[in-house]
């Protein structure tokens, strides 16, 4: 197996970038939409250089958005990495920069930004831990999950720390998720606010299934309000809250 570069200026390299490309001209669609195949970790390369590169982005309206997008753009493709391997060293660097776009001044009063920053570092927490699982035997499910670590690295990871390697474990993750989760319904609107809900939903669901006390009618109000607002576009979500209303012997419309 080939050693991994964690150096910054790998990405560039192997696409033939220069390093100096501005921040505001890099398509970062593409790395999100690429980031769910066997190219993550390229993808995930990509995504540390852009979120390196957005520093130089101008200090201008047009600037302020690349490194606002930039920041949520590299949450998502860290949380689609940490659903193929579960690396700690990942997990941190994108609750790092998730958390410190919260209490920055340059987005005070921007709910629709720090609203889809929560429901990201939401997603953090949830999907890494629920993504293709089921919620009967989860505990197998989650250890087979934890075994792509030292698959995917192998030796690589001889004299890395175990702390740096470890992630949450599954009930603090998901508690951590519902939290976020929380906040980002509140400053939420329309179908975003649907989806934060849902995700709740699925969070509770899964801690359900860990032991964890749940209320079924927690479950049903927010399975209700999702439907509220989710639009009639995101049919495999309202299908979900469905189904969450009808294993509580509730109809969803």
């Amino acid at each position: 197996m080939q050693k991994r570069d964690w150096s910054h200026d790998w990405a560039y390299r192997r696409r033939g970038l220069p390093a100096e490309v501005p921040a505001g001209r890099l398509d970062v669609r593409y790395a999100v939409n690429s980031s769910h195949g066997e190219d993550w970790w390229d993808i995930l390369q990509l995504g540390r250089l852009l979120l390196a590169a957005s520093g130089s982005a101008a200090l201008s309206r047009e600037g302020q958005y690349v490194r606002e997008r930039i920041a949520i753009d590299f949450i998502d493709i860290s949380c689609d990495s940490l659903i193929q391997v579960p690396d700690g060293r990942v997990y941190r660097k994108a609750l790092e920069v998730g958390t410190s776009w919260l209490g920055a001044e340059s987005v005070a009063g921007n709910d629709y930004f720090l609203g889809a920053m929560l429901h990201r570092l939401g997603r953090l927490h949830l999907d890494p831990y629920t993504s293709d699982r089921r919620l009967q035997g989860y505990e197998h499910q989650h250890a087979m999950w934890l075994a792509r670590l030292e698959a995917e690295y192998g030796d690589e990871l001889i004299g890395v720390p175990e702390e740096e390697l470890r992630v949450p474990e599954p009930a603090d993750a998901l508690h951590r998720a519902d939290n976020y989760l929380k906040e980002a319904v509140k400053l939420n609107e329309g179908n975003s606010k649907g989806k934060s809900l849902r995700a709740r939903v699925q969070a509770l669901e899964f801690l359900e299934a860990l032991g964890e006390p749940v209320s079924g009618q927690e479950l049903i109000d927010l399975a209700s309000q999702a439907l509220q607002f989710l639009d009639e576009g995101s049919i495999q979500q309202r299908l979900a809250m469905q189904a969450t209303l009808a294993r509580h012997g509730r109809p969803g419309k």
